[in-house]
């Protein structure tokens, strides 16, 4: 197993989420008519990060609300800093053979903690081979590699109050999809240089597919 260890940090629940409802006013480098364009994907500061278009791309097409832990679904971004993020390679020990694969299945994690009260889980969305999922971890090893900001994209699954060994958790889960930094980005589904005209160009495309569909139905 490979393992990172983040040191706690000072921000509270109510601080990080007050920011995301009042959408980073001084500090986020993405302008204020990026945000009012693009309301409610990006949670916190960006740290110089973002653009326009990474908002964008998770607005085109969806009507977007206000982030809300009651309600799963929906790509938002985070930002936070390095010594905060935690990844895990992890072999589950269980074997492959029965679909072909010459290595044993993974899981992959990151975690961030924002502080011992507040953790943000980031998950795949399906399990792969160590070496697959060992190319990952070593490509986001490396995008993050003496950077002092991460910004991480994912679909919301779920929130969870708990207590651990008389400490008060707030765990978010999330379905991993980008991870970015001044340096580079990874994506799963989407694109790391989402633009409204490719949005447009792939629209059209699922567009006539339904078309042929009903003309040969």
């Amino acid at each position: 197993m490979k393992f990172y260890k983040a040191n706690n940090m000072k921000p509270t629940v109510a601080a990080l989420f007050l920011l995301s409802l009042l959408g980073c006013i001084e500090a986020c480098a993405i302008s204020l008519n990026a945000q009012k364009k693009y309301p409610y994907v990006l949670l916190g500061n960006d740290y110089g990060i973002l653009n326009e278009n990474d908002l964008g791309g998770f607005s085109w097409g969806f009507k977007r609300h206000p982030f809300n832990p009651k309600d799963s679904g929906g790509n938002y971004w985070q930002c936070f800093p390095r010594e905060a993020i935690e990844i895990t390679l992890k072999d589950t020990g269980s074997s492959a053979d029965d679909i072909a694969w010459n290595d044993n299945i993974a899981d992959l994690k990151i975690v961030v903690w924002v502080n011992q009260h507040l953790v943000h889980e980031y998950g795949m969305r399906k399990r792969l081979s160590i070496i697959d999922f060992e190319r990952r971890f070593n490509k986001w090893r490396e995008i993050m590699k003496k950077e002092k900001y991460v910004c991480l994209a994912g679909d919301f699954v779920n929130y969870e109050h708990k207590n651990e060994n008389g400490i008060d958790m707030d765990i978010y889960e999330w379905l991993f999809e980008k991870i970015k930094t001044k340096k580079s980005c990874d994506s799963y589904l989407y694109s790391c240089h989402p633009t409204y005209e490719a949005y447009l160009r792939e629209k059209s495309k699922e567009a006539s597919y339904k078309f042929r569909g009903i003309s040969h139905g």
